[in-house]
């Protein structure tokens, strides 16, 4: 759970008030260390295996992740998934994947059952998910999100498989029909490919009675993958914001939210586009402009990932807890663990953080951030 500290300032208040301070580094790395000091992951991303079929473009995953990371047994995720739950206070799982195996179901079986207090999400392209629709809606998680990449042509170009379109249409209606959770969310990473045909993509969608759209453009890790080619500029962004604006009042009880988390990106909407907004809101770890017509809301939220060390405890599927991105590298270094769940606790391992390269990586991700947004932030 979120381990706000009702008389402190909440991880996002600090983090302003030191891309906006004059103060001298030393100092500024002194009071972002408190942040991780003070507060700790919320959510745990389970990869329950490293092995995926499918050979997506846009994927932070090198190609051969299984080949050098292999899968812990059910028994193994169990004990984990328990220490975090008694160490650290986390109530909510995501299931990453990186595909939907009898494992993950064990697993989605195990939260549920003997977590109390638990949510649980499941993150999947669809066809993984589909041969366990009965089961999981026996489980009921508590939300499924499907990737889907834009209209039929840019989605299947982005995922390099024909026809995969339209099997993840039949799983997503087929999912929202049969009420397999009481959440049914489209995850959509936005790139060069398919920025295009996003807003038709949610119109297409709204009509099938989808309500809920999540939208991220391709996270890059420098000299791995993705392809940079494949980012969004500053203008077809621009484009995209008010598109949605000027179609919001015409779709039905829509959620639409695009996520920006990259240094790079966080101030991504231009000033022009910010008057479209009615409020901008800050909670705990992001803020966001928000608009609403009617039954319909439109955001753009900015995630800074120099605090994602205290929103998310990633861990890869043989117990090691990761950095951001670092799945992009074929052969993971130890400089982009923070340490194995096989060996120890999780709250030791939160320790461990603070004074660790773990926490340069986040601190320098804060530099990066208050170097792009020091004079534009909001």
């Amino acid at each position: 759970m979120m381990n706000k500290k009702s008389n402190k300032e909440t991880p996002i208040e600090v983090w302003s008030r030191l891309i906006h301070t004059d103060i001298e580094a030393d100092a500024v790395k002194k009071d972002f260390k408190e942040i991780y000091r003070s507060f700790r992951p919320y959510s745990a991303g389970v990869v329950v295996t490293g092995d995926c079929d499918h050979a997506c473009s846009h994927c932070i995953y090198h190609p051969d992740f299984g080949k050098y990371n292999k899968d812990l047994s059910v028994k193994e995720w169990k004990a984990i998934l328990q220490n975090i739950y008694d160490d650290l206070g986390i109530r909510l799982f995501v299931h990453n994947g990186r595909s939907f195996n009898d494992d993950g179901l064990e697993i989605i079986k195990y939260i549920k059952e003997t977590l109390p207090g638990s949510k649980i999400g499941v993150i999947d392209s669809g066809h993984t998910l589909y041969p366990y629709l009965d089961q999981l809606k026996t489980l009921r998680p508590d939300w499924i999100d499907i990737s889907i990449d834009g209209m039929e042509q840019a989605h299947d170009t982005q995922r390099n498989s024909p026809g995969a379109f339209k099997k993840t249409l039949q799983s997503i209606l087929d999912i929202s029909e049969n009420r397999v959770s009481t959440r049914i969310n489209v995850l959509t990473c936005l790139t060069s490919i398919n920025i295009d045909s996003i807003m038709e993509m949610i119109t297409f969608l709204n009509k099938r009675d989808i309500h809920n759209f999540f939208i991220s453009p391709v996270s890059v890790l420098k000299n791995y993958r993705p392809s940079e080619d494949l980012k969004v500029d500053q203008g077809a962004f621009n484009d995209l914001v008010k598109n949605i604006a000027e179609k919001l009042p015409g779709l039905d009880n829509v959620l639409i939210e695009i996520n920006l988390f990259d240094a790079e990106t966080l101030d991504f909407v231009s000033q022009e586009n910010k008057l479209l907004f009615d409020a901008v809101e800050w909670d705990y770890d992001h803020y966001s402009r928000r608009v609403s017509s009617g039954e319909n809301e439109f955001a753009v939220s900015c995630y800074p990932l120099s605090l994602d060390g205290i929103r998310e405890l990633i861990v890869n599927c043989n117990g090691d807890v990761l950095l951001p991105k670092v799945m992009a590298k074929e052969k993971l270094e130890a400089q982009d663990i923070v340490g194995s769940l096989l060996k120890d606790r999780p709250d030791k391992l939160m320790e461990n953080l603070h004074n660790s390269h773990g926490f340069n990586f986040y601190l320098n991700h804060f530099f990066q951030e208050k170097a792009n947004l020091y004079k534009g932030v909001i």
